[in-house]
C-alpha cells in the first residue's frame, strides 16, 4: 500500500484508528481524515471547529474551510498514490467512494490486517498508560464497597465511579462504565439507570 485513509464521517460512524494514529487526546473530528503514507508522512485534515484541537495530536495539521479545499488536501496527501488502503471495518461505502472520486485511480485496497498488526504491538508510552490506567481501575474498585449504601441508584455508582477515576488521573473512558444492581446484573453491557 502506498498510504492507508483513516476518516470518520458524522457520528456514529467514527473510526478509534483516527485517535490512536493522531494521538489525539479528545475531541469529536466529524469529517476529518487522518491519511498517513509508506513513508510516515501523516495528514491530519480537519474542519475549523476540530483545528485547536488537532494541534494536542501528532502529524501535519490541515484545515479546510469549505469542500473543495478538503477535497484538495485529500488529493495533495494521495498525490503520487495507487494503492490505497482503508479501514473497512470502519469506512462507510460513501467515504470510500468519496475519496476514490476525489483522488483519482486509486486502487482502494482493505488495510484492516496492516491496522491491526500495528496497533496490536504496544510501546512503551501505551504499556505505561496501560499500567496507569490499571492502577486507577483498582484504586476504584476497592473503594466501591464505600458506594453503595441503601436506596443509591446505579446511575450516582458509576457517576462516582467515573469521577473518582478523574481525581485519580484519568483521562476518559475506554467505555461507558457500567454499575448493574439486581436482575440488570446478568446483562453484561447495562447501562446505568435509576435503579
Amino acid at each position: 500500500m502506498d498510504a492507508i485513509v483513516i476518516m470518520n464521517d458524522g457520528e456514529p460512524f467514527l473510526d478509534s484508528t483516527f485517535w490512536y494514529l493522531c494521538e489525539q487526546p479528545g475531541g469529536c473530528f466529524e469529517g476529518s481524515f487522518a491519511i498517513v503514507r509508506k513513508d510516515g508522512t501523516l495528514d491530519v485534515i480537519v474542519s475549523p471547529l476540530e483545528a485547536e484541537s488537532a494541534e494536542d495530536g501528532v502529524g501535519n495539521i490541515c484545515v479546510y474551510h469549505d469542500g473543495k479545499e478538503r477535497e484538495n488536501f485529500i488529493k495533495e496527501s494521495l498525490k503520487g498514490c495507487k494503492k490505497v488502503g482503508f479501514n473497512t471495518h470502519s469506512s462507510t461505502y460513501a467515504m470510500v467512494q468519496y475519496v476514490k472520486k476525489v483522488a483519482g485511480e486509486i486502487e482502494a485496497v482493505d488495510a484492516g490486517k496492516a491496522i491491526d498488526s500495528t496497533v496490536s504491538v504496544k510501546d512503551a508510552k501505551e504499556i505505561e498508560a496501560t499500567r496507569q490506567a490499571c492502577k486507577i481501575s483498582s484504586t476504584v474498585a476497592k473503594e466501591l464497597p464505600d458506594y453503595l449504601s441503601e436506596g443509591v441508584s446505579e446511575k450516582e455508582v458509576a457517576s462516582r465511579m467515573d469521577n473518582r477515576m478523574r481525581e485519580l488521573g484519568g483521562t476518559g473512558n475506554a467505555f461507558d462504565t457500567i454499575a448493574a444492581f439486581g436482575a440488570y446484573s446478568s446483562q453484561p453491557h447495562h447501562m446505568p439507570c435509576d435503579y
